[in-house]
């Protein structure tokens, strides 16, 4: 499985010829070129999203906005209600369970973090105090969960017309230092067997 990260929330899981996006209207709400609508599957996390999605997606694209259990070409989605309008997902592809929090503004309950106890890979926005998480509670709430990768998202790039934190406050928070940068993340379930947390940091596409 290879993750593609769009800036903000925005991401995309390619497996073979099937393609999940993740909130491709995050990035382009402050400037940023954001995927393309071509996919099999898309995730909304925030639901002031859904009446623009149901024009821009075609018929051929799985629209999932809403809490709930799902499954799409041997791919599964399962939708967990955060507040009225956010949702968050736990999304399990070629065996690996990734949880998409979106741009998640508020630490998460005891009982959603349980249902999350068990993700392998983690994106979490971990830079902005004002819309989502501030890095130390972003730091908290990956040590709650424990996942087996963490790739952050939310922080400050090039382009971006909002204010927001460097990564570099989120490397502090964790204790990172000069973690790789990488253009695009390849994923098998080889590269979670018996390792400690590894953190991937993405440029954006």
């Amino acid at each position: 499985m290879y993750i593609y990260w769009y800036g903000q929330a925005g991401f995309k899981f390619q497996s073979g010829n099937t393609t999940i996006i993740v909130d491709p209207y995050s990035p382009r709400k402050v400037s940023l070129r954001g995927p393309n609508f071509k996919s099999d599957i898309a995730l909304l996390t925030d639901g002031c999203d859904v009446a623009q999605a149901k024009k821009d997606f075609k018929e051929e694209t799985f629209l999932i906005f809403a809490p709930g259990e799902y499954e799409i070409k041997n791919n599964f989605v399962y939708g967990i209600k955060i507040d009225e309008t956010q949702t968050i997902y736990l999304v399990e592809m070629e065996d690996i369970k990734i949880g998409v929090l979106g741009e998640l503004k508020n630490t998460l309950s005891e009982n959603i973090i349980e249902k999350l106890d068990d993700v392998d890979i983690l994106l979490v926005p971990v830079g902005n105090k004002k819309r989502v998480l501030s890095p130390d509670q972003a730091a908290k709430l990956i040590k709650d969960i424990e996942p087996k990768i963490l790739i952050p998202s939310c922080y400050k790039i090039p382009g971006l017309k909002i204010e927001a934190e460097s990564i570099d406050e989120f490397y502090r928070e964790m204790g990172l230092k000069n973690p790789e940068v990488l253009d695009k993340a390849r994923v098998t379930t080889k590269d979670l067997e018996d390792k400690e947390m590894m953190t991937i940091v993405l440029n954006p596409s």
